[in-house]
């Protein structure tokens, strides 16, 4: 056996035990989600009450620049992992669901730091659905298309398509907004 076939053997092993790790990570950020965070105050209390945060507040009743730059450190470390996906992660297989486990792991976090909607008497569905979608799609896609034209040639390529991406990411959060009104995810 040579020694690169030792070094690759190894190299699935360590991607398998962190896809391991992050499977168990993940049911257990779950379950936390499930248990200690509090339930949605009902339609009529985000009426009638005035609520931690007021109607734009996130879970912990954050509102203004906390969410945004929550949700901005969430996408970044998004995609160092992705990054560190494409470069190091050799099996397509290993590198989607290591990627999925990733962006699942990111929707609690979204729910509870990000999306603030959370008081928010106009949103029922936009509240579990508007920053997943907007913030996970674009990446999600990226990956898809990265892992189709990997090895790259030059880091260049990647960094440019990267940057497309991030100009992306608000764009169709956006639309996807408007996608929600037209769906009746926001109501008013």
């Amino acid at each position: 056996m040579s020694l690169v076939a030792v070094s690759q053997r190894d190299r699935l092993v360590v991607w398998q035990w962190i896809r391991l790790v992050m499977v168990l990570l993940l049911v257990l950020e779950f379950t936390l989600f499930a248990t200690i965070v509090p339930h949605r105050p009902s339609a009529d209390d985000r009426f009638e009450k005035s609520l931690p945060g007021g109607p734009w507040a996130n879970v912990i009743g954050q509102s203004g620049y906390w969410p945004v730059i929550c949700g901005i450190l969430v996408v970044l470390a998004i995609y160092a992992a992705k990054t560190t996906i494409i470069c190091l992660c050799e099996r397509i297989g290993l590198a989607i669901t290591t990627f999925a486990t990733i962006l699942m792991a990111c929707v609690p976090v979204f729910w509870v730091f990000v999306t603030t909607d959370w008081n928010n008497p106009h949103a029922e569905l936009a509240y579990w659905l508007t920053t997943p979608v907007g913030l996970l799609t674009i990446p999600t896609i990226g990956m898809v298309i990265d892992l189709q034209l990997r090895p790259y040639r030059k880091i260049g390529q990647y960094v440019f398509k990267t940057a497309i991406e991030f100009i992306l990411i608000p764009l169709w959060f956006y639309a996807w907004v408007l996608i929600e009104f037209v769906l009746g995810f926001y109501w008013i």
